[in-house]
């Protein structure tokens, strides 16, 4: 009959957890953000590695091409002057073939060089940022590298994602473990029954008749 005979009720729940739920949450988060800045890290370091090694090739690819470029023209030269000795009598036919067959030598090297040359320019300018097909020239003077100081432990990027990833693992395993725990949900409301109105509290939480929760806690242990 109307509003007189609406019955009800309108609850509030907030969940009170129990067992370390909320502090071994903010360690596995913790962690996980360890593992990211670890990964990060290496990534950088291999990406440093990369560049070094990629100018470095670029300068030796260079300086070999322009080496094999001046023996070449040498021996192009010495075959010339042979070949003119032979014509004239003054030197044999066969020094004047092995001088050609040198010669040929050294321009297959020097295409060869050449290849390498421009493989390590396009890794050069892959690792700069540039265009396919840009033109990388490597400048500078020489300079020695001073000695490197022995890292810590700590500082080694493997083992900071290793151990990072094992504090992720023990923070899961004991997240499961809390699970476990029931966690307690307090209840606060306004309940209408029989046209009368009260407040309403209340306390409700989980039995765990099925220990649903022993799989996740050995898989945690086994990580």
């Amino acid at each position: 009959d109307g509003w007189r005979g609406v019955e009800g009720q309108l609850v509030m729940t907030v969940p009170l957890p129990v067992g370390g739920d909320r502090g071994a949450a903010i360690r596995q988060g913790d962690a996980s953000a360890r593992v990211a800045e670890a990964n990060a890290e290496m990534m950088r370091g291999d990406a440093i590695v990369r560049a070094v090694a990629a100018v470095a090739n670029a300068r030796r690819d260079t300086e070999l091409l322009q080496q094999a470029r001046s023996e070449l023209a040498t021996l192009e030269r010495l075959a010339d002057a042979l070949d003119a000795q032979a014509d004239a009598g003054r030197a044999s036919l066969g020094d004047a073939g092995r001088a050609r067959l040198a010669v040929s030598v050294a321009r297959e090297r020097v295409a060869a060089l050449a290849g390498a040359q421009r493989a390590s320019l396009e890794e050069l300018a892959l690792m700069g940022g540039y265009a396919p097909g840009t033109a990388v020239v490597v400048g500078g003077p020489m300079c020695r590298v001073a000695e490197p100081e022995a890292p810590s432990t700590s500082a080694v990027p493997e083992r900071a994602l290793a151990e990072a990833r094992t504090e992720t693992a023990r923070a899961s395993l004991d997240l499961a473990r809390a699970t476990r725990i029931p966690d307690l949900n307090p209840e606060v409301g306004l309940r209408r029954t029989m046209g009368t109105e009260a407040l309403y509290a209340g306390l409700s939480f989980d039995l765990p008749l099925f220990d649903r929760q022993s799989r996740q806690v050995d898989a945690a242990r086994a990580e």
